[in-house]
């Protein structure tokens, strides 16, 4: 893959995610029936789709990972604002959750 001038790779249209086994690229309704298949395999009944996978994913690093850098990153956001601004209830949920705990060590400790 190409490099530009920050050091990061460029985006190349040949290196695909979804493809069938001869490499080619699988597109809209071929992606849609591959997800469902692997959903039905895993037992997931919901009407899920790949936005709804990566959402989570997304959130469930930000329960976990403190570094909001990161997460943006390998998210594919251009800078942490956009995560930021998709995901911040999840931070703020965090917080929240964070200081009942403090609180209630706090309690505790009387």
């Amino acid at each position: 893959m190409d490099q530009c001038k920050e050091g990061k790779e460029k985006w190349n249209p040949h290196n695909r995610i979804f493809t069938n086994p001869q490499g080619e690229s699988l597109y809209g309704r071929k992606i849609s029936q591959m997800m469902r298949s692997l959903f039905d395999r895993a037992g997931l009944v919901a009407p899920l789709s790949f936005h709804s996978l990566r959402h989570t994913c997304i959130s469930n690093w930000l329960h976990d990972v403190p570094n909001v850098k990161l997460i943006s990153s390998l998210a594919g956001h251009s800078n942490i604002g956009i995560t930021l601004d998709l995901y911040g209830h999840v931070i703020e949920a965090n917080a929240i959750s964070e200081i009942d705990n403090l609180f209630a060590t706090m309690r505790s400790l009387r």
